[in-house]
C-alpha cells in the first residue's frame, strides 16, 4: 500500500512540474539551459550579449516577454512579487521585463498561462 502511495505523489509532483514546464516557450527554455551551462563555464558576459538581456543598476538580469495571462486582467499587482516590468498590456497579453531569475517561479503563478 505504501508504494501506491508513493507513485501516486511522485505522479502528482511529475504532472505539477510538466504543468509550469509547459507555461515556458522552448525559446524561454534553451534560453534557460544556456545561461545555467554559461554559467558554469564563467560566460556569464557572452550569454548577456547573446541574448540582449538588460541590466538592471542593481544588476538584475531582464528579459523582454510576452506574458499570456489565463484570465483578463482586473489587478496586475501580482506581477510586483516576481519584480516583473509591464510595458503594455493588450486583452490579457502583456509586454513585459522579467528578472532571468524569476521566470520559472513566475510560471507557477495561477494567473500565468504562458510566457514567450
Amino acid at each position: 500500500m505504501k508504494k501506491i502511495n508513493v507513485i501516486i505523489a511522485l505522479f502528482c509532483v511529475s504532472t505539477l512540474l510538466m504543468a509550469q514546464n509547459n507555461k515556458l516557450s522552448n525559446f524561454t527554455k534553451s534560453l534557460l539551459e544556456t545561461r545555467k551551462e554559461m554559467d558554469s563555464t564563467g560566460q556569464r558576459q557572452s550569454f548577456q550579449k547573446h541574448y540582449a538581456l538588460k541590466l538592471s543598476q542593481s544588476n538584475i538580469e531582464y528579459v523582454s516577454a510576452y506574458l499570456h495571462l489565463a484570465n483578463k486582467p482586473s489587478d496586475l499587482n501580482f506581477l510586483n512579487d516576481y519584480g516583473v516590468i509591464v510595458n503594455n498590456v493588450f486583452d490579457s497579453i502583456l509586454t513585459v521585463e522579467i528578472p532571468i531569475d524569476q521566470l520559472e517561479l513566475l510560471a507557477t503563478s495561477n494567473h500565468v498561462k504562458f510566457i514567450e
